[in-house]
């Protein structure tokens, strides 16, 4: 908006130029101005529409271009009555399907003319729709992105809700998932990833154990250990959890995160068998973080075996089990820069 008051009187030779817009109280606001003197730009603030000069509701309640000879001959009751002595106006205002968005007002000294009036006023008339057009364009972004942004917020409420699901079943892990999710997003910044991977990563993390819905309490809170068929009733979470993901649209690949962070580099793990780069970055991060944190935590088989074991068991199966790089930030966080768990 100011480079178009700036070429208006660069190139148009015009003495002044200024386009306001109306705020969402209906105000009538200067936005940029060209020769008026920046002084003018707050001026209008105040104004609500039925408190406008006269030229300004003339122009703002017809299409087209509104000329007035003499500005100050006219308009006794212009802001600009002494500023704009012996000057011509020509405003319109700015519309588009409909839409007023404002008004754009260039002054010129009376008399002064390089084409015809009726030139001039489509000229204007021109300038006046393809800045409409745009405000409409720019406004129908802003909507788009206050849609995503709503969206984005209702499934992180969906994807907290989830999880709440599976702590309130399950209270010996209350609280696990927000903290892999914690240590996973912490190593995925280390590691350098993008802010989208990195959101992405988190947002997994908060509901990697989702499928555990569908393990019976008794086995979940078993405080000895498992047999071979409760075993394999455990490791099928991670489809039961895939099932259930898969079915929600969300923007990050989620399900396919869930489904894998019990793979292995060594394809030991389950349940695909997955090697090396066939496992999905962020859950080879993930995998990683969630046994880091479940052995520093409680469980009802077991005592916690305390940080320096955890440590010690990703460092012992660096490049075997889990991630080289991985490895190496989980590392750092620890025993570099002091990561603890919230």
């Amino acid at each position: 908006l100011q480079g178009i008051c700036d070429e208006l009187i660069r190139v148009g030779n015009y003495s002044a130029a200024c386009i306001s817009l109306f705020d969402e109280s209906r105000r009538l606001v200067a936005i940029a101005e060209a020769g008026m003197g920046k002084e003018f730009l707050p001026m209008a603030e105040s104004l609500k529409y039925n408190e406008l000069p006269y030229c300004t509701q003339r122009a703002l309640e017809r299409p087209g271009a509104l000329t007035i000879e003499e500005l100050s001959s006219t308009c006794a009751d212009c802001l600009l009555v002494k500023k704009c002595h012996g000057k011509r106006l020509i405003i319109i205002r700015l519309e588009y399907d409909g839409k007023v968005y404002g008004l754009l007002a260039v002054f010129a000294p009376t008399g002064f003319t390089t084409v015809t009036k009726e030139v001039e006023s489509a000229l204007f008339g021109e300038v006046a729709e393809d800045i409409a057009f745009a405000l409409h364009d720019i406004e129908l972004e802003e909507e788009r992105k206050r849609g995503l942004e709503k969206l984005q917020k209702t499934l992180e409420d969906t994807v907290h809700v989830l999880a709440l699901v599976v702590e309130m079943r399950d209270p010996y892990t209350a609280g696990h998932q927000r903290r892999v999710a914690y240590l996973a997003r912490a190593i995925a910044k280390e590691i350098g990833l993008s802010n989208k991977k990195i959101k992405t990563i988190y947002m997994a993390g908060i509901v990697h154990d989702i499928g555990k819905i569908s393990v019976p309490g008794e086995i979940l809170s078993k405080p000895s250990k498992l047999s071979k068929t409760e075993m394999d009733l455990i490791k099928s979470h991670v489809q039961v959890g895939y099932d259930i993901l898969k079915e929600i649209e969300f923007p990050w690949p989620i399900a396919q995160i869930v489904f894998q962070h019990h793979e292995r580099m060594d394809g030991f793990g389950y349940p695909q068998g997955l090697t090396n780069e066939k496992i999905l970055l962020e859950a080879r991060i993930l995998g990683l973080a969630d046994v880091v944190e479940a052995m520093t935590s409680h469980r009802p088989y077991r005592p916690a075996l305390g940080i320096e074991k955890a440590l010690e068991e990703i460092l012992k199966n660096r490049g075997i089990l889990y991630d080289t790089r991985v490895v190496d930030a989980c590392l750092r966080l620890f025993t570099e820069k002091g990561f603890k768990f919230e």
